[in-house]
């Protein structure tokens, strides 16, 4: 079992803003030589065959480094191949005194609270063989106020569905023992008598016959890596409401 620890710290602080340091350790798989300075590219694999056991980071890291920067901050890592990996990012935090500001964040977190009260009951499929982007995924879904369900193939995810309510799922295309299309094909032929769940394609693939190519085996929607987190939370609420 993977063992992950989180860690949250203060490292700077003036009378405008403050800088806050975020360290995530894991027991996991760790990250090989050759592939650390392409960690934070938009799409890296360390593994490129079908049947791999672990993928690469195409996902999570490079989203990270996008968070990072957009909040005046930075992301890097310590990592020893089969040992695990130490990921430190600091983010800044603007401070503020305006009474007008404030009520406004007020207004906002109360429209957001409200958002995910309507979102509680509503559960998140993620199917996707690489344990680092699961883990991003998770923050994202949950962290706008969905339940998250993860599976590791397609199998893990067929049988998912077998006993628990899934109001939609997040589809990897490239996976080992079913790929995404197969798996998509099975819960199709599942669900021929019963309730209709939406299926969006999140894949690296960015070609148009790739899109149609996804439709075509009744995929609801797509989406290509990298994504912005906000046209994925667009998507899922589209989805969510047909």
């Amino acid at each position: 079992m993977k063992d992950i620890s989180f860690r949250v710290s203060m490292i700077s602080e003036d009378s405008n803003s403050e800088k806050i340091q975020f360290t995530i350790k894991d027991s996991g798989i760790g990250i090989d030589d050759e592939f650390k300075d392409k960690i934070f590219n938009n799409f890296t694999q360390g593994n490129i065959s079908s049947m791999k056991k672990y993928m690469g980071t195409g996902l999570g890291l490079s989203i990270s480094k996008q968070f990072a920067n957009l909040m005046n901050g930075e992301i890097s890592f310590e990592s020893s191949f089969g040992k695990g990996s130490t990921f430190i990012f600091t983010c800044e935090f603007k401070k503020t005194n305006d009474k007008k500001q404030v009520m406004k964040r007020k207004n906002i977190e109360s429209d957001k609270l409200n958002q995910h009260n309507d979102r509680q009951d509503k559960v998140i499929l993620y199917v996707e063989d690489n344990l680092i982007s699961q883990e991003v995924m998770e923050n994202i879904i949950r962290s706008n106020g969905y339940k998250y369900i993860s599976a590791y193939n397609g199998n893990e995810a067929i049988n998912i569905l077998k006993n628990n309510k899934v109001d939609l799922i997040l589809m990897d295309i490239q996976m080992p023992e079913l790929n995404g299309f197969e798996t998509t094909q099975a819960i199709r032929v599942e669900e021929l008598e019963g309730k209709h769940i939406p299926i969006i394609a999140i894949t690296a693939y960015a070609m148009r016959e790739d899109k149609e190519k996804c439709i075509k085996a009744k995929m609801d929607d797509y989406i290509s890596k990298p994504f912005e987190i906000e046209n994925l939370l667009n998507i899922i609420e589209f989805n969510l409401r047909t």
